[in-house]
Protein backbone atom coordinates (compact mmCIF):
# COMPACT_ATOMS: atom_id res chain seq x y z
CA UNK A 1 0.00 0.00 0.00
CA UNK A 2 2.90 2.19 0.65
CA UNK A 3 4.04 1.18 -2.48
CA UNK A 4 0.90 2.63 -4.37
CA UNK A 5 0.79 6.03 -2.23
CA UNK A 6 4.47 6.93 -2.99
CA UNK A 7 4.02 6.56 -6.98
CA UNK A 8 0.51 8.70 -6.13
CA UNK A 9 3.01 11.02 -4.67
CA UNK A 10 5.79 11.14 -7.64
CA UNK A 11 2.81 11.85 -9.86
CA UNK A 12 1.74 14.70 -8.16
CA UNK A 13 5.08 16.43 -8.16
CA UNK A 14 5.16 15.77 -11.56
CA UNK A 15 1.75 17.45 -12.16
CA UNK A 16 2.76 20.36 -9.35
CA UNK A 17 6.08 20.48 -11.98
CA UNK A 18 3.05 21.16 -14.96
CA UNK A 19 1.27 23.40 -12.50
CA UNK A 20 4.20 25.55 -11.82
CA UNK A 21 4.59 26.20 -15.88
CA UNK A 22 1.60 26.74 -16.17
CA UNK A 23 1.30 29.81 -13.14
CA UNK A 24 4.10 31.22 -14.78
CA UNK A 25 2.71 31.66 -17.81
CA UNK A 26 0.06 33.02 -16.77
CA UNK A 27 1.31 35.24 -14.74
CA UNK A 28 3.36 36.11 -18.01
CA UNK A 29 -0.07 36.51 -20.04
CA UNK A 30 -1.29 38.79 -17.59
CA UNK A 31 1.70 40.74 -16.33
CA UNK A 32 2.93 42.67 -19.51
CA UNK A 33 1.60 46.33 -20.50
CA UNK A 34 1.64 45.26 -23.94
CA UNK A 35 0.10 42.26 -26.20
CA UNK A 36 3.63 41.70 -27.31
CA UNK A 37 4.96 41.90 -23.85
CA UNK A 38 2.49 39.66 -22.51
CA UNK A 39 3.16 36.92 -25.23
CA UNK A 40 7.26 37.24 -24.60
CA UNK A 41 6.40 37.07 -20.78
CA UNK A 42 3.56 34.26 -21.47
CA UNK A 43 5.64 32.20 -23.26
CA UNK A 44 9.64 33.24 -22.09
CA UNK A 45 9.26 32.77 -18.89
CA UNK A 46 7.86 29.34 -18.83
CA UNK A 47 10.51 28.71 -21.52
CA UNK A 48 13.56 29.65 -19.66
CA UNK A 49 11.96 28.06 -16.12
CA UNK A 50 11.96 24.50 -18.19
CA UNK A 51 15.03 25.29 -19.88
CA UNK A 52 16.38 25.85 -15.94
CA UNK A 53 14.51 23.03 -14.47
CA UNK A 54 15.84 20.37 -17.39
CA UNK A 55 19.51 21.15 -17.00
CA UNK A 56 19.55 21.05 -13.24
CA UNK A 57 16.23 19.61 -11.46
CA UNK A 58 14.67 16.76 -14.17
CA UNK A 59 15.34 12.89 -13.59
CA UNK A 60 18.10 12.44 -15.94
CA UNK A 61 19.41 16.14 -15.95
CA UNK A 62 22.27 17.34 -17.83
CA UNK A 63 24.18 18.05 -14.30
CA UNK A 64 21.84 17.66 -11.70
CA UNK A 65 21.45 19.42 -8.44
CA UNK A 66 21.25 17.49 -5.46
CA UNK A 67 20.97 17.55 -1.92
CA UNK A 68 20.51 21.72 -0.65
CA UNK A 69 21.34 23.57 -3.97
CA UNK A 70 17.78 21.08 -5.40
CA UNK A 71 16.03 22.11 -3.12
CA UNK A 72 17.08 25.49 -3.53
CA UNK A 73 16.41 25.01 -6.69
CA UNK A 74 12.53 23.72 -6.37
CA UNK A 75 11.73 26.28 -3.88
CA UNK A 76 12.85 29.38 -6.46
CA UNK A 77 10.53 27.69 -8.99
CA UNK A 78 7.69 26.87 -7.13
CA UNK A 79 7.75 30.14 -4.65
CA UNK A 80 8.05 32.43 -8.22
CA UNK A 81 5.12 30.35 -9.52
CA UNK A 82 3.31 31.08 -6.28
CA UNK A 83 4.27 34.43 -5.92
CA UNK A 84 3.00 34.89 -9.66
CA UNK A 85 -0.31 33.78 -9.14
CA UNK A 86 -0.64 36.27 -6.31
CA UNK A 87 0.54 38.94 -8.18
CA UNK A 88 -2.17 38.58 -10.76
CA UNK A 89 -4.98 38.10 -8.18
CA UNK A 90 -4.87 34.17 -7.36
CA UNK A 91 -4.32 34.02 -4.00
CA UNK A 92 -6.16 30.55 -3.51
CA UNK A 93 -4.33 29.28 -6.21
CA UNK A 94 -1.00 30.53 -5.13
CA UNK A 95 -1.47 29.07 -1.51
CA UNK A 96 -2.98 26.02 -2.78
CA UNK A 97 0.36 25.24 -5.37
CA UNK A 98 2.79 26.01 -2.42
CA UNK A 99 0.58 24.06 0.39
CA UNK A 100 0.53 21.41 -2.07
CA UNK A 101 4.32 21.48 -3.33
CA UNK A 102 5.38 21.48 0.60
CA UNK A 103 3.41 18.56 1.98
CA UNK A 104 4.98 16.80 -1.77
CA UNK A 105 8.84 17.91 -0.93
CA UNK A 106 8.30 17.22 2.93
CA UNK A 107 7.01 13.35 1.65
CA UNK A 108 9.65 12.87 -0.98
CA UNK A 109 12.43 13.86 1.54
CA UNK A 110 10.82 11.11 3.82
CA UNK A 111 10.29 8.69 1.28
CA UNK A 112 13.70 9.24 -0.35
CA UNK A 113 12.54 10.05 -3.59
Amino acid sequence: MLSVIQSANLIVRFLLEIAALFAVGYWGFNTGPTWLTKIILGLGAPLVIGLIWSRLGAPGAATPLSGWPRLLLEVAIFGLAALGLAAVHQPSLAIGLAAIFVVNRVLMAIWAQ
